[in-house]
């Protein structure tokens, strides 16, 4: 096996058909560069975590809400990494014409298409940190 073996992918945009975006493989340095300190992490997940419960009937006080979407947001890699970063340094190219893979193109991108490319990007990078997440959901509903 070589390391060398994808250094490139074309991800089709299910959102957008039949656009697609051409990520890379980060390096290590690349993917430390896009994580956030604890504080912008935690910042993060308070303004997502007021958004599901918001999409959820807005009851604050249901322990219940609260529990899930602190694991669920817990359980999300994509949490740990600023998207905006993971896009402008993940993109290779995409496919619409006269849109060239800059800063400013990339800040245009709506968040559902940030967050679609950036869980993408850190997929194809870090494969594990999904397969885990997943594993795990799948080992909590067999107990």
């Amino acid at each position: 096996m070589s390391a060398f073996a994808e250094l490139s992918k074309t991800v089709p945009l299910p959102f957008d058909e039949p656009q697609t975006v051409t990520i890379r493989l980060l390096t290590g340095l690349q993917l430390d560069r896009a994580s956030d300190s604890i504080a912008v992490i935690q910042a993060r997940m308070e303004r997502k975590a007021s958004q599901m419960v918001y999409d959820r009937g807005g009851d604050w006080s249901s322990g219940d809400v609260m529990s899930t979407v602190t694991k669920e947001l817990q359980a999300d890699p994509l949490t740990l990494f600023d998207p905006f970063k993971l896009v402008n340094v993940g993109v290779e190219k995409w496919s619409y014409p006269n849109r060239p893979v800059n800063a400013k193109e990339i800040a245009k991108l709506t968040d559902e298409a940030v967050e679609f490319i950036a869980r993408e990007i850190l997929r194809f990078a870090k494969p594990g940190l999904f397969h885990d997440a997943a594993t795990a959901e799948g080992e909590q509903k067999n107990d």
